[in-house]
């Protein structure tokens, strides 16, 4: 597994020709020994970005074959309300797609406080432009992630950070 923070492939003229970036970019082999990633945006209470891009580039790889949004939704998928999510999605795909991609799967992960009822209904919204069986993309509010990996055997040191870090961000338990 790698991890890189603030991750933009290049050339970026190969993917979408702007600065886009995850948060934070994990690659891993899967459990029959191929290459995928994780793109993740994380949001504590910032609103996704206020402004709109939309370039024939996007356009490209939202025409893609097995594109997971719904023909109709097409002209929304620029809305200012989720443009930064759809960007993401979008670097996710063209990471994903490039001839001779390393990978074999993908994701985009969108990490956010469960509180943030803004940033919850702007993903609801954006999932109904999700074609149902999609599964290049996960909501995953703070409290589920944290909730998870506290089931995970870790050391009393990452156990105490986690603490530290719910008490921070004010994430309550949520979800066992």
């Amino acid at each position: 597994i790698s991890m890189k923070f603030e991750y933009s492939p290049s050339p970026n003229s190969l993917y979408l020709n702007d600065r886009t970036a995850f948060d934070v970019f994990f690659e891993y082999n899967n459990f029959y020994g191929k290459k995928g990633f994780i793109g993740v945006e994380v949001k504590y209470t910032e609103p996704f970005s206020q402004k709109v891009y939309d370039t024939p580039i996007y356009r490209k790889w939202s025409d893609n074959l097995g594109s997971p949004w719904k023909l109709e939704s097409y002209n929304e998928l620029s809305n200012i309300l989720w443009n930064q999510l759809w960007r993401d999605h979008l670097l996710t795909l063209s990471i994903l797609n490039q001839k001779n991609s390393q990978f074999t799967e993908g994701f985009l992960v969108l990490v956010r406080h469960p509180e943030d009822k803004d940033c919850e209904n702007v993903v609801s919204r954006y999932k109904s432009h999700l074609k149902e069986n999609d599964k290049s993309f996960y909501d995953l509010p703070m409290d589920v992630l944290l909730s998870a990996y506290e089931k995970i055997d870790v050391s009393d040191e990452v156990k105490e950070w986690v603490g530290k870090f719910r008490e921070r961000y004010n994430v309550s338990y949520g979800i066992n």
